[in-house]
């Protein structure tokens, strides 16, 4: 009778477990996710990704998202921008993706980055991103297909067919991990948005074991941690409404404070031009040439203000 009740009650618990097993791996996938901006201020460049922890110091995205000698903003799209850190080293598989290295930061909750055994046709999926920098949005829908020809695309360092996916993404979804609806492993990176974000487009993972460990700290060295105070990240914490005015623009540019300058300049020159046309009928000749040898030293001086800036 005890074996009887015993059994029972197994099997009452088996559809429990069945259910809570995914769901408790899709809670740590969805902390693992971060909304990510690499800025090099000196050089006026910025893109804003998404991506995923895949150990303690080190994130997964896509490589069309680095930047030369940047620096990392974790969870953040509003300025000003806090906790920059410091990469102290990429991997890229060349299939578009990348492995950032952060010795600053200490990831409390990060997924296994495992077989990444590729998904085919009809297979449901899911991701978070954050689309258009707006951050952790969730989306799944399935494979439609896959395309033999990758697209032309000379900022893409990938060779090889791509998966097609149904559901919409936008600028700032680039590097949002794919998972595969039926177990939950982790089967690709965003890296298209195609026919305007209508279908995306993602290539296999390709990283090699020893880029793994390497990145890991398990290779053949260790990355010596860096002095500053180390941020512990455990989830997202930056929330930004779609109304949010301040939101972070990904291309930065350095010719606003130059334009501002131009047309002070170029107003006050036509102030003055204005009021000397209005009075031009009662001067005489010698001092009209008065004031166009005056409208002449003010442009003069105008090149010479903009050379010395545009040298700076």
């Amino acid at each position: 009778m005890k074996r009887t009740i015993a059994a029972l009650l197994l099997f009452i618990a088996l559809p429990v477990f069945a259910v809570t097993a995914p769901l408790t791996l899709k809670s740590e996938q969805h902390k693992a996710t971060h909304t990510i901006i690499l800025s090099n201020e000196k050089d006026h460049e910025a893109a804003g990704c998404s991506a995923t922890a895949i150990s303690e110091h080190v994130l997964l995205t896509a490589e069309h998202c680095n930047i030369a000698n940047a620096v990392l903003y974790l969870d953040q799209t509003v300025k000003p921008l806090q906790h920059p850190l410091e990469i102290s080293e990429r991997y890229f598989d060349h299939q578009d993706h990348m492995l950032i290295v952060l010795p600053g930061v200490s990831f409390k909750n990060f997924i296994s980055y495992g077989a990444c055994a590729p998904l085919k046709q009809e297979d449901h999926y899911y991701m978070w991103g954050n689309p258009g920098l707006l951050p952790n949005q969730y989306r799944e829908g399935y494979v439609t297909g896959s395309i033999v020809n990758p697209l032309d695309d000379a900022e893409i360092d990938a060779v090889s067919s791509f998966l097609m996916l149904s559901g919409p993404v936008v600028g700032g979804d680039s590097g949002s991990a794919i998972f595969s609806a039926k177990d939950g492993h982790l089967a690709s990176v965003l890296t298209y948005g195609i026919n305007s974000g209508m279908f995306a487009g993602v290539y296999p993972l390709a990283f090699t074991s020893e880029q793994l460990a390497q990145a890991e700290g398990r290779g053949t060295f260790v990355y010596v941690q860096d002095t500053r105070s180390v941020v512990n990240v455990t989830a997202p914490v930056q929330t930004v409404s779609a109304s949010d005015t301040t939101l972070l623009h990904v291309v930065e540019s350095g010719a606003t404070p130059l334009l501002l300058i131009v047309l002070i300049l170029a107003l006050l020159i036509i102030c003055h031009v204005s009021r000397a046309l209005l009075c031009v009928a009662r001067w005489t000749s010698a001092r009209i040439i008065k004031v166009v040898k005056y409208v002449c030293r003010v442009c003069r001086t105008l090149k010479e203000v903009i050379k010395i800036i545009g040298n700076q």
